[in-house]
């Protein structure tokens, strides 16, 4: 009976680390989510500044 209750204890406890261990997985996921956009926006900021130097290029040549 004893062992018993110890061995659910220990299951439980398991299972606890396990979802805390989850939680701190997914809570990094939505930080790279989150660096990765900031990444694509910038991206797309620098090529919106290419595009333009190359249409002023592209003006100047004519």
């Amino acid at each position: 009976q004893l062992q018993d209750a110890q061995a659910q204890l220990q299951a439980a406890k398991q299972r606890e680390a396990q979802l805390q261990a989850a939680r701190q997985h997914d809570a990094q996921l939505h930080e790279t989510q989150q660096r990765l956009q900031d990444t694509q926006a910038q991206l797309q900021a620098t090529l919106a500044e290419l595009r333009a130097t190359q249409a002023r290029i592209g003006e100047s040549n004519q």
